[in-house]
């Protein structure tokens, strides 16, 4: 599934300060995945899945799935 939304260059920095797990549930809920489904696809309680997405919005200095995706994308 992490086929769908693939890393570009340009998220670098987000390779750098996220974790693998981090970075995994970036780019499943970039691709359109809500949380009960990221955490069905990682076989992980939705309550982690969504405390990973708020400790990567605050590390990227996001507070959306859309502004996640214009900082992971800048050229989008």
């Amino acid at each position: 599934m992490l086929d769908r939304v693939e890393e570009t260059d340009l998220a670098a920095e987000g390779r750098a300060i996220l974790t693998a797990r981090k970075r995994e549930i970036t780019l499943l809920a970039m691709s359109g995945l809500r949380n009960k489904a990221i955490a069905d696809e990682l076989h992980l309680c939705e309550g982690t899945v969504k405390i990973h997405l708020h400790n990567i919005f605050r590390k990227l200095g996001v507070r959306s799935r859309t502004a996640l995706v214009a900082r992971w994308h800048p050229t989008l």
